[in-house]
């Protein structure tokens, strides 16, 4: 079986995005999108979401709004899904994992979206 999880940012891939993605965080400490400031200083991936995401087997990845493939944004259209979100792929079809309401709810703190991880995968632990 071909797993992974798949993190879909409510965010541009542009580097004007970005830009004002991190003055906001240096100002405010976080972004728009709950899964940015969850995984994401204001200009690397946060050390401790590294370590987590170095703790399982099944291989981690991350895609903007605009730059996912068509597949997963038919089935982002398809479910009616709201990013940002976290989805498992396996052999070609997704579940959505942790839903954007969710990841709103931690407020950025990777802790809890690896909580949440954890509650709704078999694979986080």
């Amino acid at each position: 079986m071909n797993k992974k999880l798949i993190f879909i940012y409510n965010a541009k891939s542009d580097t004007v995005s970005g830009i004002k993605d991190s003055i906001q965080k240096i100002k405010t400490g976080k972004s728009e999108c709950s899964l940015c400031t969850a995984t994401w200083t204001a200009f690397n991936v946060k050390p401790s979401w590294s370590e987590k995401e170095k703790r399982i087997k099944i291989p981690f990845v991350y895609y903007h709004r605009d730059d996912m493939p068509e597949k997963v944004e038919n089935f982002l259209e398809e479910n009616n899904i709201s990013l940002p979100t976290v989805l498992l792929g396996e052999d070609g079809k997704f579940s959505e994992l942790v839903s954007k309401e969710n990841l709103d709810k931690c407020e950025g703190n990777d802790d809890c979206v690896w909580n949440l991880l954890k509650s709704s995968s078999p694979e986080v632990s």
